[in-house]
């Protein structure tokens, strides 16, 4: 299992968020560290994870999924 951060920001501030925080609160655990950062562990891959919360979001909003090596 290994952690990655999840980071993103939605093109429209308007945006609703919470389908997007239920995907990343479906992973094994997950801490909301800052506004639009969460640090997430997971069995997946980066890829995966990305492909997973990507159906969340609009084409246009941003998304940064990365593994977190010690």
């Amino acid at each position: 299992m290994s952690s990655y951060v999840v980071s993103y920001e939605l093109s429209s501030k308007e945006r609703d968020c919470t389908e997007l925080h239920k995907r990343i609160k479906s992973y094994i655990a997950y801490y909301h560290c800052l506004n639009c950062t969460w640090i997430i562990k997971s069995e997946f891959t980066v890829e995966q994870i990305r492909t997973h919360l990507l159906a969340a979001l609009h084409k246009s909003d941003r998304l940064l999924v990365a593994k977190i090596q010690a």
